[in-house]
């Protein structure tokens, strides 16, 4: 079964607050079946598309081929990540342009470690995929969800 949940998240920063809020999106996909990988990575593509933002990839030019949503569509990309959450091979972080030219993590996305699923409770007679997106960097107008 595929879940979503959008959640406002406290993240805590060097501010003189301390934290700051972002809102947030996480689509869970649990099954037994093989593509549980590729329908996560489907759901980021969805979500991107109707938020107007463009896959472009590391290949044709890198991070800096990553531009902000202005006129026109913005881009995003994805790239290996080493967060041990998820399997190795199987894990991504998304980065999207931005004005200062460094491209922000704004999500990560992959299929979770067997050991992350037991400290939950699920079963190992499935497979676990997740997405965590923060959508802040749509917020020049609200999400499209």
């Amino acid at each position: 079964g595929i879940n979503a949940e959008y959640m406002e998240a406290v993240v805590s920063t060097q501010s003189t607050w301390g934290s700051r809020n972002e809102r947030r999106v996480c689509v869970v996909v649990c099954t037994n079946q093989s593509g549980c990988f590729e329908t996560i990575h489907g759901m980021l593509d969805r979500l991107m598309t109707v938020n107007e933002y463009t896959f472009r990839a590391q290949a044709s030019g890198g991070d800096k081929n990553l531009r902000p949503k202005g006129e026109g569509a913005g881009c995003y990309s994805i790239r290996h990540c080493d967060n041990t959450v998820f399997l190795q091979g199987k894990r991504a972080e998304v980065l999207t342009g931005n004005a200062s030219g460094k491209p922000p993590r704004c999500g990560i996305f992959g299929i979770l470690n067997p050991d992350t699923c037991a400290a939950f409770g699920i079963k190992n007679d499935v497979l676990v995929s997740a997405l965590e997106l923060n959508l802040e960097v749509f917020l020049k107008e609200p999400p499209k969800l």
